[in-house]
């Protein structure tokens, strides 16, 4: 378009039914007489491939681009011709024998699998093998296919005339596809269907509404909206196409009818120092008692019904964690789809207070903003409490906590205030539905069935063979992990979707391995062999599914067969074998200077685990990598300075190897990872005036720097930071320019760099 007007790149014969885009450069577009035209994008210009014959068996309906090499169109009779180019603007015409009747949908996955539609509801799948289309299946619906389109190779959805919409899922032998979903919400022809990227949701148009229907939830809207031609998503946008305007909304979660609530509920995690009485408040809130308490082991789960609210049941679900130290950072994780937190703390004891504090910066430093944390001081019959008021008000003033309820583990002082607290903060605005379907009741007796048979662990699939088996119905996958998601939530299993395509029962011996593992790991000072772990606890088949888990949440890193567990690592600075130590030769170490911050030690391990170095020992502050002799690198990370002149986080590393080009290009991948983390290190002074330096060296703050002479009778590279130009350099640098050229075999010097060059 222009300010003079628009450019007809081709006018067809007749009313254009179909156009499809490749990749930004082509169109395809076909007519109601049979004009078959591809259009260029980039050229801005038309070839014609076939021109309209006015006759009924050359319709074109459809159209749909398989590569750049290939597309079809449809027609009526059953057409569907097949277009392979031959060479730029020459194409070869075959055609598919599968449908007799017109054919109205065509759909393609990501993996090339075709689907088509026609007449009178007939929908053929079709699988590309040496650039031929087969027959793979055949289904049947009611009435005639309007449009299809595909979610990954597993699920395709299906509108028909009158506005029906069908879901298809591939069996677990992937031989065929079967009907999962029928949903009859429409009140006018269909024309258009659409599944967003996540494969959640499906959107139907007719000629009187738009209609939502939600996978995991089985729930169904519509709003209305006259003509509805098309309709596309982006995310959590939807577009929807009329005929005279493009309409846009943000795709929103259905809210469920009341009378198909089953019951609201929260998640609550408990967690704090061991000792805090996590266990003893969670049965006061369940029983009205103490209960036991010995300590926690892995987590355990307690639940609290609730009188009903306006009619509907309402539950808590308390997920107890174990609160060893060791134990603890690798649960945290876990706790980020909480509703509320609640850490505990002894007010008799001040290491329990510390800790409460740095897990409430871990969590909100790794959790939504709206999951709502309180703290919980209890032993609140001890007549000493070694905490710190003002901090709390802080927390509080500055919402890092919503408030600090105190309660007693030994008489159940403070309970009922606490459990009203809960109840009323919560507010239940927020709170989880259990949702009531057909599928719900059936999915929890499949899951007590199966734990009365002492399973341990099932995949997704099989789980939904089973049910399948036993109730005689088929259950969408989405649907069911959904439901599984919730049970889950509710403590009853354990399920990470997310994570590995796997249902966990409450099995004693891996909620006892989430315990001992971390505590093996870290008494081999956060780095292990899988070997080695598979050895300590006799191929425990919970072990694989653990690593998988803390591979997803970041708890542990791999790294070729070892995992390295950064919140494990020692305090202690590594010692380097002598045999790694004669690599590094005659190089230098470098120390370069980073703004004031913390050390992401995570994400460093991390980086240089995805650079394929082998790590050798680590630390919290240092490390040892490797590609093999032909590089090494060790580094420390440090924070020095003073009150006076500021504090930085200083970097040190070494390069070495026996391949000189691969250990360079390991420094220069080193410094870019860090710099890619924690921002450009310091300027040297050496780019700055020399002169301009000098002149200001008056007001160089009192700095001593020492230094020992090595035996080729020159500085060693220290670093130094001068407070003025806000540059680091080497010490060599630094006295050759303010106090001149200075060497000795003394086995130290000491400079004062004052008002005066030299002291």
């Amino acid at each position: 378009m222009s300010k003079s007007g628009y450019q007809k790149l081709y006018e067809c014969s007749s009313e254009i039914r179909t156009v499809s885009p490749l990749a930004g450069k082509k169109l395809v577009i076909g007519s109601r007489l049979g004009d078959i035209v591809l259009l260029s994008l980039e050229k801005l210009d038309a070839v014609v491939l076939v021109r309209a014959t006015l006759s009924v068996r050359d319709r074109v309906w459809k159209s749909l681009w398989i590569n750049e090499d290939m597309f079809l169109t449809s027609s009526t009779y059953g057409v569907i011709n097949v277009f392979k180019r031959e060479s730029e603007n020459k194409w070869n015409l075959t055609a598919l024998s599968g449908h007799s009747d017109s054919v109205f949908a065509m759909g393609k996955s990501e993996a090339g699998l075709l689907a088509t539609g026609d007449y009178r509801g007939n929908i053929v799948i079709w699988a590309l093998k040496d650039k031929k289309y087969n027959v793979v299946q055949r289904l049947k619906i009611d009435d005639s296919v309007e449009e299809i389109v595909w979610h990954n190779n597993d699920v395709f959805a299906a509108m028909n005339h009158w506005g029906k919409m069908f879901l298809f899922e591939r069996s677990s032998d992937e031989s065929e596809w079967k009907p999962v979903i029928e949903v009859k919400n429409a009140t006018s022809m269909g024309t258009s269907i659409n599944m967003t990227e996540d494969g959640k949701t499906i959107f139907g148009g007719s000629n009187r509404e738009v209609i939502q229907f939600d996978v995991e939830t089985q729930q169904v809207d519509s709003v209305e909206t006259p003509q509805v031609r098309r309709i596309f998503t982006k995310g959590n946008t939807v577009f929807v196409l009329t005929p005279d305007s493009l309409l846009s909304f943000e795709r929103r979660t259905i809210e469920v009818r009341r009378d198909l609530i089953k019951y609201k509920y929260v998640k609550i995690g408990v967690v704090g120092h061991t000792g805090a009485g996590k266990s003893a408040l969670c049965s006061y809130l369940t029983t009205g008692s103490p209960g036991d308490q010995t300590s926690t082991v892995g987590k355990r789960v307690w639940g609290l019904g609730l009188p009903p609210e306006a009619g509907l049941d309402r539950r808590m679900t308390f997920h107890d964690y174990g609160g060893q130290e060791t134990v603890l950072c690798t649960f945290l994780p876990f706790l980020s789809d909480s509703n509320i937190i609640l850490i505990l703390f002894k007010q008799t004891d001040l290491v329990s207070f510390r800790k409460a504090l740095e897990l409430l910066y871990l969590l909100r430093s790794n959790i939504p903003q709206e999951v709502r944390i309180f703290f919980v001081q209890t032993f609140i019959d001890a007549k000493v409490a070694e905490l710190n008021d003002k901090t709390i008000q802080e927390l509080k003033d500055e919402g890092k906590i919503i408030d600090n309820l105190l309660v007693s583990s030994k008489d159940g002082r403070g309970i009922e205030e606490l459990k009203a607290r809960l109840i009323g903060d919560e507010a239940w605005g927020r709170a989880r539905t259990m949702v009531q379907t057909t599928y719900t009741d059936e999915v929890l007796q499949t899951i007590v069935t199966l734990q009365e048979r002492n399973v341990q662990t099932i995949s997704l699939q099989a789980f939904a063979e089973y049910y399948e088996n036993r109730t005689g119905k088929r259950i969408p996958k989405y649907h069911l992990k959904f439901l599984l998601s919730d049970y889950s939530n509710q403590g009853v299993i354990e399920y990470y979707p997310e994570a590995l395509d796997l249902i966990i029962f409450n099995e004693p011996k891996y909620n006892s391995l989430k315990t001992e593992l971390p505590i093996y790991v870290m008494k081999r000072n956060g780095i292990v062999s899988m070997k080695d772990v598979q050895e300590q606890f006799k191929n425990s088949r919970f072990i694989p599914v653990i690593d998988t888990l803390y591979l997803r949440y970041r708890i542990a890193i791999e790294n070729f067969e070892k995992r390295i567990f950064p919140s494990l690592l020692s305090e202690k600075p590594i010692e380097i074998p002598t045999s790694v130590k004669n690599l590094f030769g005659d190089e230098n170490i470098e120390r370069r200077l980073l703004s004031d911050q913390s050390f992401d030690i995570e994400r460093l391990i991390a980086l240089l685990s995805e650079f394929k170095l082998q790590c050798i020992y680590a630390s919290k502050s240092d490390g040892l990598f490797s590609y093999g002799e032909n590089a090494v690198i060790y580094y420390r990370f440090e924070r020095i300075g003073d009150a006076f002149n500021g504090f930085f986080l200083q970097c040190s590393f070494r390069v070495g190897g026996k391949n000189k080009q691969v250990y360079q290009r390991l420094k220069s991948d080193f410094v870019s990872i860090v710099e890619l983390l924690h921002g450009a290190f310091l300027k040297e002074p050496e780019s700055q005036d020399k002169k301009n330096l000098n002149q200001r060296g008056n007001e160089y703050t009192t700095l001593l720097c020492r230094t020992q002479v090595n035996k080729n009778n020159t500085l060693s590279k220290w670093p130094v930071f001068s407070p003025v130009t806000g540059y680091a350099c080497s010490l060599t640098s630094f006295i050759k320019t303010n106090c001149g050229e200075r060497t000795s075999r003394n086995t130290s010097w000491m400079y004062t760099i004052g008002k005066r060059d030299t002291a």
